[in-house]
This record gives structure tokens, sequence and C-alpha cells, in this order.
């Protein structure tokens, strides 16, 4: 690969002795490479033989730690990494003649030289088939002796060399099936734990174990048994079931017959033998002695360890410029939010996580610095080009390993945590404006633009020593600037939350008022609902809330991200200054059965929990996506008699109304997760601003490991920052011109790493803004303005929402609320009168609430559907004269812009097409008497465009 694959860093630049690697195409290695090396990398590429020659007296090592070696399963025979000693040549006599001998006997003068020891390798590979270990060879026999020269060639007899040493081979390989055991292990130490409850307790472990076991690799070697392939049954036996017991000790067998049989494999494949000897010549002087066959080499062939052994050896298996160069491919791939990649990022963590395990284990040790483990990285960071710290302290390497670890475990949190369906979902945008996004990317790709031509420079070559040497003394900036940038980032989601909780506050009164609907139209049916159901209404009403259909996710780990979310509240209030509501924050979550059935037990689980269930945040029970529709079923087929089948269409609108309302809520804990997540950037840039701040970084160039990897992670995250900006700009855009192009996400299709820089997204921006001159252009005119529209809701109830559509029809006159011919209607203030409403002082204090939920019409009438954070607005008037506008009043502005995008409009105009919630706060309104209402009315001011004639 070349030099300027930023995937890629080796050096010294010239003649490498470190490469590290996380490119997606693998490392083809070159023939030819000096040892010693050490290699890191997720893929290793091998299909022809790969040779390095050692030169010197003693065997250097060549060490290769990957994820996966590919390749051989397509070729026939084997092919060889080989490391071996350089075979011994002729000196001639010229060269080595001692003029001051040249009369002494010379019969023992021996000019053939000794075959060099073989090398030392030391491969790691975590995932190593069956079928790549039979054909893999590692080779690292002695170089050969040299024959002494033939007569005539030399007058004198020489003995022939000696065969070099066989080298050392020291192979470590992952367990095929770590993960399965793992999880195995899990639920072997919790069916010993006392203190847990069977079944409740272990439903997430069950159902992630047997997910686990019948994936297609593990089956593989092991197939359960019939009975034991579904959660559910296995749930409903005893704890201690011996046929559960027998299937376990089975299928370790199995997975460690596995991995014994790729040991094998390797075993066989390793050449440690001692170089041939040379011969010796015959002369009319004499007959040379034949050479020594070299001493055989050592080897060793060991699987990873999954406890604590891993603290007594003395393996580097893992570096962590290496890591971090994959924790900020992960950023990237999270960010583009689509399956393929949130699964590769998954795939990534995971794998890292795994790497770096022994640091989050019960018995790891605070300080690494007294291990095995620790003492080798510290002898290796000068080999591996880390730059060493005081021998007081822990290793720089181990330190920095831990600190990736804690943020791998946040990533990986949030990135499991679960999605709830809604009934509909609607693109989402932002309240900020096109013209907010638009003026505040600009300082963010300048930054980009700054650390990009100091870091693709270097990678390039094309820039100069100088501005080389001024980016390692500007390193500190550099980090304090994507350190900003990730705060800014933490505001915003700080911001969520807040809009969330108020998101959960509207749809729990619409969940509630279907609830009632509900009760109403069951109340003449209730004994025999309650009979179909086998569930008391109080009960049916205390389940049915707490169910979300969600897309397939690893419940035992989603359990474990959500006691995460709990295990840090405190932290996070702390270091955020957020404080969070503990009722929005789920407990758990539990995979029931999508059936009646399901729902009975899943409720029985609940009830025995300690937790309440009128909180939004309580455990939830999931339904897979894939059985949403057979729930429902069931749920109408318990309805099915002739009497009871009008309850159906209740029941359905009541569950949507759930849906709806726990979307919001397992969002809260996604966005608390988030929050987390981004707190570990910020420690590990803190973390990472100490280390570089030492004067020792002053003397290495840009092209060292651990600069080269500082640089490429602080460029990923001011990336991520304008990535981020641009794809709000982006949701803006669409919010405003009514286009749902998504000139953002086709920028992205078919990307590579390499075109995420500062060209492309530069120039994104500038097809967002042209699209927009271009939206405007097509306007011809400025919005026009009406004021004082109104509209009275059927119901005078104030605190009934009211839902507007497009095609909503004044009472009174049946024509259109905004007429017929007025479009892409955007909102300029709202209000709300009550007739003969009292309070002591005579002014009426409320509030009106835009759900955030929204359609638009455009020009030609075609409606487009947003979602958004909710508005709340204020609204304080005289009630006998209806004055909103002077002394202690609030008119209901929502916002005074003109609509046409200037650079001043900060926020985006909302539509009056939603559902509106009115709050009056009788604290706010003393002496409030709501009870002779005779008349309301809710009164807006709109901007608009006409529609397009024919």
């Amino acid at each position: 690969m070349s030099r300027l694959d930023p995937d890629i860093v080796r050096y010294p630049s010239n003649k490498p002795n470190l490469i590290l690697s996380v490119s997606d195409d693998g490392l083809h290695p070159e023939t030819g490479l000096k040892v010693p090396l050490t290699i890191y990398t997720e893929r290793f590429h091998v299909t022809n033989d790969l040779e390095w020659i050692n030169e010197e007296d003693n065997s250097p090592a060549s060490s290769l730690y990957t994820n996966q070696i590919y390749g051989l399963e397509s070729v026939s025979g084997r092919r060889s990494l080989k490391v071996r000693g350089k075979d011994g040549k002729v000196v001639t006599d010229d060269a080595k003649k001692d003029k001051d001998k040249e009369d002494k006997d010379d019969t023992e003068t021996n000019i053939v030289k000794d075959g060099k020891p073989g090398g030392t390798m030391e491969p790691y590979i975590q995932e190593l088939s069956e079928k790549a270990a039979q054909h893999l060879n590692l080779d690292v026999h002695g170089g050969k002796g040299e024959d002494a020269p033939p007569h005539p060639q030399t007058k004198d007899f020489h003995n022939g060399g000696n065969g070099g040493k066989g080298g050392h081979v020291a192979v470590l390989l992952g367990r095929r099936f770590a993960t399965a055991m793992i999880i195995d292990q899990q639920l072997e130490e919790a069916l010993n734990d006392s203190s847990m409850s069977w079944p409740d307790d272990y439903r997430g472990l069950v159902y992630d174990w047997v997910n686990e076991m019948t994936q297609s690799d593990v089956q593989e070697v092991f197939q359960l048994p019939p009975d034991l392939n579904d959660a559910e049954q296995i749930l409903q036996s005893s704890k201690g079931e011996e046929k559960l017991k027998a299937a376990r000790e089975d299928l370790i067998e199995s997975l460690d017959d596995s991995d014994d049989t790729v040991r094998s494999y390797m075993t066989k494949a390793i050449n440690v033998a001692g170089g041939n000897y040379g011969t010796g010549n015959q002369t009319e002087k004499g007959s040379g002695r034949p050479g020594k066959h070299g001493d055989q080499g050592t080897y060793s062939v060991k699987l990873a360890s999954l406890n604590k052994a891993r603290l007594a050896s003395s393996i580097c298996s893992v570096h962590p410029a290496q890591c971090q160069m994959l924790l900020s491919k992960v950023q990237l791939l999270l960010f583009l939010d689509t399956k393929e990649n949130t699964a590769k990022a998954l795939a990534l963590l995971q794998r890292l996580q795994q790497r770096l395990s022994f640091l989050g284990l019960s018995f790891t040790p605070d300080n690494l610095s007294g291990t095995k483990l620790g003492e080798a990285y510290r002898a290796a960071e000068p080999q591996l080009h880390i730059v060493s710290r005081s021998a007081n302290q822990e290793p720089i390497s181990i330190a920095q390993l831990r600190t990736i670890y804690y943020e791998v475990n946040k990533v990986l949190n949030h990135a499991r945590a679960p999605v709830a369906s809604a009934s509909t979902e609607f693109p989402k945008v932002p309240r900020a404006s096109f013209a907010f996004f638009q003026k505040y990317a600009r300082p963010l790709l300048e930054d980009l633009k700054n650390i990009e031509d100091d870091y693709l420079g270097y990678l390039k070559d094309s820039i100069s020593a100088d501005r080389k040497h001024q980016a390692v003394i500007s390193r500190a900036n550099t980090c304090d600037t994507a350190r900003m940038q990730k705060v800014n980032l933490l505001e915003t989601v700080k911001a969520d939350l807040t809009s969330t909780t108020l998101t959960i506050q509207i749809r729990e009164v619409v969940m509630k008022k279907a609830q009632e609907d509900l009760s109403l139209a069951v109340r003449d049916f209730k004994e025999k609902v309650e009979s179909a159901f086998g569930l008391t209404l109080a009960s049916l009403f205390k389940s049915l809330p707490q169910v979300v259909f969600t897309f397939k996710t690893e419940w035992k780990k989603a359990a474990d991200s959500l006691k995460a979310v709990w295990d840090s509240i405190g932290t996070v209030e702390e270091s955020s200054g957020i404080s969070l509501d503990r009722k929005n924050i789920l407990t758990s979550i539990t995979q029931i059965e999508g059936s009646i059935n399901g729902l009975k037990e899943g409720y029985t689980l609940l009830k025995n929990g300690a937790a309440n269930f009128d909180d939004p945040g309580f455990g939830k029970l999931a339904i897979l996506d894939s059985q949403m529709e057979a729930f429902l079923n069931d749920l109408n087929g318990c309805l099915a008699k002739a009497e009871m089948q009008g309850l159906r269409d209740a029941f359905r609108k009541y569950i949507d109304a759930v849906q709806d309302r726990n979307a919001p809520v397992l969002q809260y804990s996604q966005d608390v997760l988030l929050l987390v997540r981004y707190q570990a950037e910020i420690e590990t840039l803190d973390a990472q601003m100490q280390d570089i701040r030492r004067d020792e970084y002053d003397a290495l160039g840009l092209e060292h490991p651990a600069l080269t990897a500082f640089m490429r992670d602080m460029y990923t995250n001011i990336l991520s920052s304008v990535q981020v900006w641009l794809k709000g700009m982006q949701q803006a855009y669409s919010f405003i011109a009514l286009d749902e192009r998504n000139i953002f996400g086709e920028a992205l299709k078919g990307f590579s790493f390499s075109q995420f820089n500062f060209g492309m997204l530069n120039q994104v921006k500038s097809t967002l803004e042209m699209s927009y001159a271009n939206r405007v252009n097509s306007w011809h005119s400025d919005m026009q303005k009406i004021t004082k529209v109104t509209y009275p809701p059927a119901n005078k109830v104030s605190t009934v929402p009211v839902s507007l559509t497009p095609q909503t029809r004044h009472p009174t006159t049946g024509s259109l609320i905004f007429g017929a011919e007025r479009v892409d209607i955007r909102l300029n203030g709202i209000r709300l009168f009550l007739d003969e409403v009292t309070t002591d002082d005579g002014y009426l204090d409320l509030w009106l609430i835009h759900s955030g939920i929204e359609t638009i019409e455009d020009e030609n009438k075609r409606p487009h559907n947003f979602k958004h954070a909710p508005i709340e607005t204020n609204f304080r008037y005289e009630i006998s004269t209806k004055r909103y506008t002077g002394d202690h009043t609030v008119s209901g502005s929502i916002s005074s812009v003109t609509g046409i995008g200037a650079e001043k409009d900060d926020y985006a105009l909302v539509g009056p097409f939603t559902t509106w919630y009115i709050r009056i706060n009788r604290e706010d309104n003393p002496g409030l008497d709501l009870s002779k209402i005779q008349d309301a009315y809710l009164e807006f001011d709109v901007l608009f465009r006409g529609k397009i004639s024919g």
C-alpha cells in the first residue's frame, strides 16, 4: 500500500520496523522487509510465500498481531511466512589473507561463513479458520552453512560452514468462539449465583445464550437439541435442568475441540529446524571437515487466555496507536448511521473490547506496573515507538490502552441501546434554521482545513519540514480545538434531553386520553375482556404501556447498557451540569414472545420488580418487529366475539399511542448514553492532552506513530463535528425548502474514508447553499402575511389537545382554516382566548405547546411530514379587553422573522398543522375559575405562499 494511505502507518518510512494498519483492504506485505519488524493489522493478506531474511548473528523478532489472515482459503498447498537465517557465504582468499602469515601453514584457515540463525516469529491471530490453518507454514529455519569452494578456486582446504540455529516461534491463537464462550461463562456464573431468581433474573442471559449458540458458525461445530433452541422453553423448565447442563458441557467440549484442531494444524505447520551444514573441500594439501548441523529451535502454540493468565503473559498483542486508529474509524462509521456501517462499527468495537478486556476484569489491578504484562509493555515501548514516561509511573502504553478501553465500553453501550419503532416515523429536523447552520459551518470547516493541511500534507509529503515541526509544536492547540468541538456536541445532547422530556410529557397526555377512550369502550365488556386476555383490566392497563416494538438486539447487552445509564446518573449530572429526569430513564428491557401469553408473563415479571408502573421509563417488554403483527393478531383473536369486535380499533389506537410514547422514552436513555459517550471522548482528549504536552514529543517528527495516530484522531474528531453540522444543515434545508432530496447522503454513497476531507465536505456545503438559492429563486417573492386567523375548537376544555391538519375546516364556515390557495404556511404567533374565564388580576397566563410532529404543504399542495422538538409558547392577555400587547402581557409570538432565510433568523419557522396542547398553571393564575367558559378560540398569525395555479 502507498505511504499516502491514512489507514497505514509505517515507521521509519524508508525501512520500517513498525507497521500499524486498520485498512479495510488488509495489509499486503512485501517480501524483502527487514527484521526486526512488528506488525499490528486487522487483516493480513497471504497468497504467496513471504520471506524475511535474518542477516544478524542473533534472532531478531518478527511479530505479527492480526485479527485475521485471509487469502489462504483460495490457494492450493501451503504458503509460508519465513524469517529464515541467511545462508553462509564464501569469502575470497584475497580478502581474508593475512600478509604477516603468508609463510605459515594455513591449512586451518576458514574462509567459509556459517549460516545465520533463524529469526523469532511471534504471531497473534485473533481469528484463524481451520482451512486457513491447513494452508499456512511458519518457517524460521537456520541458514545453511556454506560449502567450501572447490579446488582449484583455492589452494587450501577449508571446512564447511556450520548451519545456523533454528529460530523461535510462539503462536498465540484467539479463541474462535470467544464470544460464545464468554456468554456461556456468564450463564454459568449466573446459574451458580444463589441471589438470582429463576427465571426472572435470567431472561436476558438465556435469550443471548440461545441467540449466540444458534449462529451459523457455532452450529457448524455443535447444534443445540431442538427443545433448547427456544429461550422461552428453557425459562419454563427448572433452573437445574439436566438437559441444559449436558448440552452446555457438550457445547464447550465441541468449541474447545475446534480450537484444538486449529492448534494441531498450526503445530504441524512450524519449521524451526537448524540449518544444514556445509561440506569441506579437498585440495592437494588435505581435506576440510564438514560443518555442524544447526541446533533445533523452539516453538509453542497457545490459545489466548480469557482469564487472569493474560496478566502473566509477556505478549504485547495490542498497540495503543492502532487501537486509537480503529476507534477513530468507528466514529465515522457510527456517524453514517446505516445498518451496514453500524454493524461494521459494532464488530470493530466488540473486537476492541475483547482485545482490551484484560483491563476490565475484576482482579485486574489499577496499576499494572507490577505484572509481567505491564513490565513487558514497559520494556517494549522503545521498540513499539511509544514515548515512555517515568519508571515510577504505570507504563504510558498501558495507561493509553485503559483510556481507550473505557471509551470503547461507553461507545458500545450507546450503540447497543435498544431503539423503539414508533407507529409513525417522520424525518427529524432541527429547530435551528438553515442560515444558522450555514453561518457556523464556516469556522468549523476552517478548523478542518487547518488540521487537514498539516495531516494530509504530511501523508502526501507536500509540506515543508518547518510546517511539520510547527504542527508538532501546535499539537496542544489542536487537541484543545477538538475538545471544544466535542463539548459543543455534548451541549446539543443536553438540549435534546430537554426537548425529549417535553415530548414524553406530551405523548403521555395522548396515551392517557387513548386509555380513557379504551376504558369507556371496554366498560360494557369488562368480564369478557378479562376472561379473554387472562388479565384484569387494571393489569392490562399496566402491562400494555410497557410494550415496545423494537429491532432485534442482544438483550443481555442491551440490559447492561441500561444498567450503565443508572450506574452513571450521578457522574453524568456532576460532570455535565444537567439534572436528569430519573422517571424517564429505563430500568430494564426484557424480550417477550409476541403473544398475549408473553404479555402475561412479562407483566408478572415486572410486577415482581421494585419500580413504579406510572414512570414512563419503567422496565419495558420488548417484542421484535417481526412479531408485531402476530401480537396484534393474537390480541384481535381475543376480541373475536362479535359483540367485542368494535373494541379492536380502540385497542389499536391505544397501542399506537403507547408506541409513540415509548419511542422518546427509549430515546431519553439513548441520549444519556450518548452524553456518557461524549464525556468519555472528552476524557480521552484530556488524557491525550496531558500526554502530548510532554517535552519528549518536541523532538519527534509527524511521521512518529504516536504523532501520526494523534493527528489522525484529531482530524477524525473535527471531521465528525463538521459532519454533524452539515447533517443539521441538510435537515434544515429539507424543512425550509420542502425538499426531501438527501444531498448530504448522496455525497456519502460509496464513500471511502479518504473521501472524508475538507474538499468533499465544503462541496456538500456549497451544494446545499446552491440548492437553497435555487429554491428561493423558484419562489419569485417573499412570503406574505395574514394575521388573526381564528379557529374555535369543538371542545372547550382547556386541557384537551387540538389537532389541526391541512384538511381541517372551520366549524362555522366550512372553509379550510387558512384558505384553499395558501400553502407553505408558517407561524409567526399563536394565541388562545377563553370567554368567561376569571382570575384575581384579570389576566390569563397560559402555554400553547406545538407537539413537534407536523405537516406542511408545498406550492403543489404536496404534504411534507416532519418531526422536531416540541415548542412551548407563552401567551398572557387581559381577559376583559383581550389585549395582548403592552404591560403585563405576552404576545404569543413564535417568530418575528421574514421567512426568507436571512442570517439573523436563527430558528426555523414551524407550521400550524400539528397537535396543540394547552397548559394553564393555577400558580400563574391566582383565583383561576374555568367553570363558566362559554367560548374558546385559537388565533394565528402566519406567513404563506400561494399555490401554483392549475
